[in-house]
């Protein structure tokens, strides 16, 4: 699945995300789910339900991966978001994602296999 139209979309939304939306959706979601980050580090959140990685949040643009199964749950708790770009995946580490290199750069850390990655891909390579 090609995301560089998801990214271009996340980046181009005009709201308070990185300071403000994040956070909310955070708290919102730890009633629920386990998250973890470290804000003065780390540039994607873990979204967890019983030890069991479900997603990646975004902290610098409203992008969400999160596996199929867990899509809806969290598109409801999230409804009020409606600028929230999501990528469902099968699975986090299924290496059916593709990205154009030029959009992909401006924004985030280099990777080199752009043609095929995971969710899990993208969260390594971008976490700090």
């Amino acid at each position: 699945m090609d995301i560089t139209s998801i990214i271009k979309n996340a980046v181009a939304s005009d709201i308070n995300w990185k300071h403000q939306d994040f956070h909310y959706i955070v708290d919102i979601l730890s009633k629920r789910y386990f998250i973890t980050i470290d804000l003065e580090e780390e540039k994607v959140a873990i979204l967890a339900l019983k030890n069991t990685v479900t997603g990646y949040l975004c902290l610098e643009y409203p992008l969400f991966f999160i596996e199929n199964k867990f899509y809806s749950e969290v598109r409801l708790i999230l409804n009020q978001f409606k600028y929230l770009k999501y990528i469902k995946v099968d699975s986090l580490s299924e290496q059916s994602l593709t990205v154009n290199p030029e959009t992909y750069n401006k924004y985030f850390n280099y990777f080199e296999n752009m043609d095929s990655f995971s969710a899990e891909d993208f969260y390594f390579y971008n976490i700090y």
